[in-house]
């Protein structure tokens, strides 16, 4: 992804066919958290840097819920979910991580967008393969045409966890053959990408940031694990034209 500046935000980007997608850093200190005035401040600047008419994005609460945007709403915040699914052109939407992993998926042929965020809870519950389920069924989505880009998060080189909660996701089916982990350090990517090859998206149609939000020197990210409740957030958008 090229780091740009869109006025005074540093943005990674990265374009596919008519699809845009975009992650915020933490340059100075620059933060999304949505219910903060800087939050809702930096992503009506966002919003106006991109030009788009629309932009949407839910109140996380670390679920399996699945919202779609329509034309008829832009939503800001005031409804619960953890994916945003939408059709619609000229809307943003985009989901806000501090180590969670935010996951963009995008059927070209189709114009659908998503946008995912997905902590531990959300990958125990198969979100990602959720949204890709909701996207075939509900809007005519075929698996080899999805495409999934997934964002920076921290990654399984610093994801310490509990023995039980490795224990738990080894003891589903979806991840009892798979390497997940090293010892108790989990890697939510690799649970994110046996979902989506088990719903049928190539694994050469998954895109992946190599950046760890805890350990990465050279790119300014939020980690909620290195500065706590003082963390901000950064926003991983997509949208079309």
């Amino acid at each position: 992804m090229n780091r740009v500046m869109l006025n005074n935000l540093e943005v990674m980007i990265h374009e596919d066919s008519f699809i845009k997608m975009g992650v915020t850093t933490a340059l100075n200190k620059t933060n999304f958290k949505f219910d903060t005035e800087e939050g809702k401040s930096n992503l009506k600047l966002l919003k106006e840097s991109l030009g788009v008419n629309r932009i949407s994005y839910l109140k996380q609460i670390h679920s399996d819920k699945i919202i779609v945007a329509d034309n008829s709403n832009e939503l800001s915040g005031l409804i619960e979910g953890d994916a945003l699914i939408t059709s619609c052109g000229d809307t943003l939407i985009g989901v806000f991580t501090a180590d969670c992993v935010p996951v963009l998926i995008y059927d070209i042929n189709m114009k659908v967008i998503a946008a995912v965020h997905s902590g531990w809870k959300g990958t125990y519950n198969s979100i990602v393969m959720k949204t890709v389920e909701t996207m075939i069924n509900d809007f005519q989505c075929t698996a080899n045409s999805i495409k999934v880009f997934i964002g920076p998060h921290i990654k399984q080189c610093c994801y310490e966890v509990s023995e039980e909660l490795i224990d738990k996701f080894k003891a589903e089916k979806l991840y009892s053959d798979k390497n997940i982990n090293s010892g108790r350090y989990l890697s939510l990517e690799k649970c994110i990408e046996a979902q989506l090859i088990n719903i049928g998206v190539d694994k050469a149609n998954i895109l992946r940031s190599d950046l760890c939000t805890l350990c990465e020197e050279k790119v300014n990210l939020h980690s909620y694990r290195k500065d706590g409740e003082h963390s901000g957030r950064m926003f991983t958008y997509i949208y079309f034209k």
